[in-house]
């Protein structure tokens, strides 16, 4: 049976992402699993390349990192009154910048992880046709299991 340890959840503040999160605190209930939450903010690579001694940038990083902690407290919250194992489930929070598919990977070989979860939004542009959507690159290239979710109502879409 698959029993992860280690799930990162890519998460950006989304119904999708809150769903990421409770079924990672589910599947590492009670199994000494662990939870690294990851938030791309956008742009702040280049934000430090062009002032990496920034208090702005800090500023963001820390503001973000509060937020991101509060939201997954918040899930954690709602889960634990049906759910009371996943009170003590560790979650760590990693605000990075940078290319997405990239950050993800090396994550998974720094921090060992053995599951992605992530959620789908199911937008789709040209360099999503080129390339591949985000979940899609994720699922070809990890070298561990990805979980995609759909949120509530999700279109199915048949070719």
């Amino acid at each position: 049976m698959f029993s992860p340890k280690r799930v990162l959840v890519l998460f950006d503040f989304s119904e999708s992402a809150d769903v990421s999160l409770n079924t990672a605190l589910w599947m590492a209930r009670g199994r000494g699993g662990e939870i690294h939450l990851l938030y791309l903010e956008r742009g702040l690579d280049s934000a430090i390349k062009r002032n990496p001694d920034s208090a702005k940038v800090e500023d963001v990083m820390e503001d973000t990192e509060g937020a991101l902690k509060q939201a997954a407290e918040d899930v954690r919250e709602k889960l634990t009154k049906d759910v009371p194992e996943v009170a003590g489930v560790p979650i760590h929070v990693s605000v990075v910048g940078g290319d997405l598919i990239d950050v993800t990977l090396s994550m998974v070989d720094e921090l060992h992880i053995d599951l992605i979860i992530t959620g789908t939004h199911g937008r789709e542009g040209i360099m999503d046709q080129i390339r591949g959507s985000t979940s899609e690159q994720l699922v070809n290239k990890a070298t561990c299991s990805v979980l995609v979710l759909k949120p509530d109502g999700y279109p199915y879409i048949r070719d």
